[in-house]
C-alpha cells in the first residue's frame, strides 16, 4: 500500500470513528483497534481528543477578556481592510498552494523531508483538509520557504479549504473526510513525539 492510500485509509476510519464516537469509551477504542491494528497509535491520539473536545463541550462558555475583545476587533478591522482593497482593484489576486509549488520548483514530498514535518501534515494543508489557523511554526517556514508573506499563505489556504481534494481526486458530494485542526494533524502524524511537540510550539 502507497503512502497516500495508506493516508487515504486511515482518514476514512478515523472519520468513521468521528462520526460513530463523539466520545468514545474504552471498549470503543477496543474495538476500532482490534479491527485496525496497524492504525492504532493514530486511533489512540484521535480518541483522546475527542474525549477532551466531549469534555469541554460540558464545560460553560469562557467569558471573553480584554485580550480575546483586542483581537476579535483587529482581525475585524483587517478583514473590512482586505474586502476594501478588493474592491478597489488594488489587491494581487490569491495564488493556489498549487501555483506557489510551480513558481517555487517545490513538492509536498521534498517540503516534508527538508523542514523534518509529517507529509500528511502538508498534504492536509494543501489539499485543503486542514482548518485555520496554521501553527506557527509551519508558517514561519513555509513564508520562508516560499518568499511570501503570511497574507498570501492564508489566502492560498482559504482557496484550499473552498476546493478541497482527497489525494489526486476532486471531494465531489459528500467528502469521505473532515478538515481537522492543525494540532490535531500533527498529534495523529507519525512523526516522532519530540517533532510533534517542536511544530507545536510558537515561532
Amino acid at each position: 500500500m502507497t503512502d497516500t492510500n495508506r493516508e487515504t485509509e486511515r482518514d476514512a476510519i478515523l472519520f468513521e470513528m468521528h462520526k460513530t464516537h463523539s466520545n468514545p469509551t474504552a471498549k470503543d477504542i477496543e474495538e476500532l483497534i482490534r479491527r485496525h491494528p496497524q492504525y492504532a497509535d493514530d486511533i489512540r491520539s484521535h480518541a483522546a481528543i475527542l474525549k477532551d473536545w466531549a469534555a469541554r463541550q460540558e464545560l460553560p462558555a469562557p467569558e471573553p477578556d480584554e485580550a480575546m475583545i483586542s483581537r476579535s476587533q483587529s482581525r475585524m478591522l483587517d478583514a473590512l481592510h482586505k474586502a476594501r482593497s478588493a474592491a478597489s482593484g488594488d489587491q494581487t489576486p490569491a495564488r493556489t498552494f498549487e501555483q506557489i509549488m510551480a513558481a517555487t520548483g517545490t513538492n509536498v514530498p521534498d517540503l516534508a523531508r527538508s523542514l523534518d514535518i509529517g507529509r500528511s501534515v502538508l498534504s492536509a494543508l494543501v489539499s485543503g483538509r486542514m482548518l485555520a489557523p496554521v501553527g506557527d511554526r509551519l508558517v514561519a517556514a513555509l513564508t520562508n520557504c516560499w518568499s511570501i508573506t503570511v497574507e498570501q499563505l492564508e489566502a492560498a489556504a482559504t482557496l484550499a479549504l473552498s476546493n478541497p481534494t482527497l489525494g489526486l481526486l476532486k471531494a465531489g458530494g459528500t467528502p469521505s473526510v473532515i478538515p481537522r485542526s492543525y494540532e490535531e494533524l500533527v498529534r495523529t502524524s507519525s512523526m516522532s513525539d519530540a517533532r510533534k511537540q517542536y511544530w507545536l510550539g510558537k515561532a
